[in-house]
């Protein structure tokens, strides 16, 4: 059992939370992890079903070169040498309706030179796009290391990030590229932040761009759950302390200031400060009473946009990816020659034959079934609205009761199964696991707002950093996680713990 005070009191054990921790145990504070799952990681989390292991959201972790943020923050943290990182390059393949595929190799020079052979026309814009994107990820990297060794202060800002950040990535791209296939092929990852190019942030695409392109994309063996488990591992031998299934509900004001946290089965535990890897609506709408305390932060909880919910469809097959007709490495994108915006109006009707959809091969990159067999996922975004909110009518808590919810699960499944059935014949036959997990899912396993998987939409203007630690009204409670990270991710969610204990462990007098 917890014991009754600690010094700082973690609300989630997602990698925000977790990276918090580890920060501030090893800073000599007394630590306590509260996490509603019996794991840790959040999304950073896999399910067996008998042989197959599937990850729940993993496709590939951006810069786990050295230099890169995911490496960066594994050094920091500890436990860079407690995992192994596997390339993935090439990093995807696209293949749209014609038959036409484009391979995108990791390597920025390679996959540059694979966009110039098929429009040599556009070799110069090309280059200009690529630069500039590779300028903004250098000087925000440059920022980011300059503020951690205290060479410049948050009055010198990384100034082609913030400029970027005005406009949608459609504008930015249109600057350079005239040709519109060219277009879609260089905005191709949108679905990675939950937004097409015509709404999403320039300057948030174009970070996790130049993060992947210029240190790699990375899949660690084992999968995500090896990094929550690293991570709550090096928290414990550092001396702080972790509690499952301990659902916080409260976080206890008095004055200014958070003096405990309580929980649903009636735990109430001092706190002197609180990270919470929760959501801001969760925060400060839910565990957080702030109609007396700041009204006017209460009423904009509504009014960013959290990002889009997903389906995921997890296959064990009983054949090698070969035997199915799978060439492709990692990851297949199956799309269309049409605008982002026609794909994201079928996600955002529900239009399973139409959305973009990934195919994820983990037996490529790991060992996730056993000898001659495959585990893949099949992944598209969601709106946690579709039908009522998924035939439930808004109630979470009992959603698996509702016929109308199994129907409308099962519909998504079979459209997005018989999509990767017309890629590789036979795939149902080879079926030997099948299972949907859908917006509903997501609420109930992570307790995220409405089951968003990115945080914060990434939108021109308003971005999640507004709810970094600087935009605090409770100032002995922190932020930590993908909801007020750089854009949303896994990487981000790291570097906005290691950031959130700075913030405290400086407060605190370290």
């Amino acid at each position: 059992m917890p014991k009754d005070r600690y010094d700082v009191v973690v609300i989630g054990a997602g990698l925000g939370g977790l990276a918090a921790a580890i920060m501030l145990a090893r800073a000599g504070r007394s630590v306590l992890v509260l996490e509603h799952h019996s794991v840790p990681g959040g999304y950073a989390h896999e399910f067996r079903r008998g042989k197959y292991r599937f990850d729940v959201a993993l496709h590939a972790l951006d810069g786990g070169a050295p230099g890169g943020w995911t490496y960066q923050a594994l050094q920091e943290l500890g436990i860079l040498n407690r995992l192994e990182l596997t390339r993935v390059d090439p990093f995807y393949t696209l293949r749209v309706s014609n038959g036409d595929e484009i391979r995108a190799p990791a390597d920025l020079a390679q996959y540059e030179d694979t966009l110039l052979r098929e429009f040599p026309r556009q070799a110069n814009a090309l280059r200009d796009l690529f630069d500039s994107w590779s300028a903004l990820y250098l000087q925000l990297r440059r920022a980011q290391l300059d503020l951690a060794a205290k060479r410049l202060t948050r009055d010198v800002p990384p100034s082609l990030y913030l400029e970027a950040s005005k406009e949608t990535l459609a504008d930015y791209v249109a600057r350079y590229i005239t040709d519109p296939k060219l277009g879609i092929l260089v905005t191709l990852l949108w679905p990675y932040f939950g937004l097409p190019p015509s709404r999403m942030n320039a300057g948030a695409f174009a970070a996790a761009w130049g993060s992947y392109h210029l240190h790699g994309a990375w899949y660690p063996r084992g999968g995500a759950a090896a990094l929550g488990r690293a991570m709550a591992e090096a928290f414990q031998e550092a001396g702080g302390e972790v509690s499952y299934r301990k659902t916080v509900s409260r976080i206890v004001i008095s004055g200014r200031r958070a003096v405990a946290v309580e929980t649903d089965c009636g735990l109430r535990i001092g706190a002197s400060a609180v990270v919470s890897n929760a959501s801001p609506p969760d925060t400060y709408g839910r565990l957080i009473d702030l109609r007396a305390l700041a009204p006017e932060l209460l009423a904009t909880l509504d009014r960013d946009e959290p990002s889009l919910s997903s389906v995921v469809v997890y296959l064990g097959l009983d054949k090698t990816p070969e035997q199915l007709g799978w060439k492709w490495h990692h990851e297949l994108f199956l799309g269309r020659w049409c605008t982002q915006d026609e794909l994201f109006l079928d996600i955002s009707r529900g239009d399973w034959s139409g959305v973009p959809l990934s195919i994820t091969n983990y037996s490529t990159v790991d060992s996730a079934a056993p000898p001659g067999c495959t585990a893949m996922t099949l992944f598209t975004l969601a709106p946690i609205s579709h039908r009522n909110h998924w035939g439930t009518h808004g109630d979470f808590a009992r959603y698996q009761t509702y016929p109308e919810y199994e129907a409308a699960k099962e519909e998504a499944g079979q459209a997005l199964l018989d999509r990767a059935e017309a890629v590789m014949p036979g795939l149902r036959s080879a079926l030997v696991h099948y299972e949907v997990g859908t917006p509903m899912t997501n609420v109930r396993y992570t307790r995220n707002h409405r089951g968003a998987i990115y945080g914060y939409s990434p939108i021109p203007r308003v971005g999640p950093l507004r709810w970094a630690s600087f935009k605090r009204p409770i100032t002995n409670v922190v932020l930590a996680g993908a909801w007020c990270a750089l854009a949303g991710g896994m990487s981000s969610s790291m570097l906005s713990g290691i950031g959130a204990a700075a913030v405290l462990n400086k407060q605190m007098g370290t």
